[in-house]
């Protein structure tokens, strides 16, 4: 059993949910409904924007698998053809900073932060790329690619571009844990 669950008495056959799975894991199918990729549970982040997407709540996630994707498998899917990294998008923004600066992470946060408010509001979409983030501070290939000065890294990247659909709600999450002191 699968653990993304399509309703087809209530799918709309769109495949938005499948334009947006950020491990490319559902197959759209176009005139038919849109599946999982059969053995591809483990890779699930669940991270929810097939849900979030779904113009008519059609979407499920069952089971509880924990995110089990590592580089080799995500360029695997590259190499197949699959832009995992950048997902079509016509342009990277990344941030980076001098090594070692207590400061870098909250500042280039606080600075991508501003920078997605500010590309909504002229109608583009933004969408935070960990992928890119995680293999450009670690492995080898894309920290050469990605070309840095000696003793600076990257600390978040946005990938950006007009978007093809509109959210139709928040994904879901799991609760925050939170433990209050007084």
């Amino acid at each position: 059993m699968a653990i993304v669950e399509i309703n087809k008495e209530t799918c709309a056959r769109c495949n938005a949910c499948a334009f947006v799975c950020g491990g490319m894991l559902i197959y759209p199918k176009e005139g038919d409904y849109p599946r999982q990729i059969p053995g591809t549970d483990e890779f699930c982040m669940r991270c929810g924007h097939c849900i979030g997407i779904c113009p008519t709540g059609s979407i499920t996630h069952e089971g509880d698998t924990p995110w089990a994707l590592e580089m080799r498998g995500i360029l695997r899917m590259h190499d197949m053809g699959f832009d995992i990294f950048l997902r079509n998008a016509p342009a990277l923004v990344t941030t980076f900073a001098e090594k070692g600066n207590p400061m870098a992470a909250s500042d280039c946060a606080i600075a991508l932060g501003y920078f997605d408010l500010a590309a909504k509001s002229l109608g583009l979409g933004c969408c935070w790329d960990g992928y890119f983030y995680i293999s450009a501070v670690s492995f080898e290939p894309m920290i050469k690619a990605v070309g840095l000065p000696e003793g600076y890294m990257p600390y978040g990247a946005l990938v950006v571009g007009y978007p093809k659909f509109t959210y139709q709600r928040i994904p879901t999450r799991k609760p925050a844990r939170i433990i209050w002191h007084s």
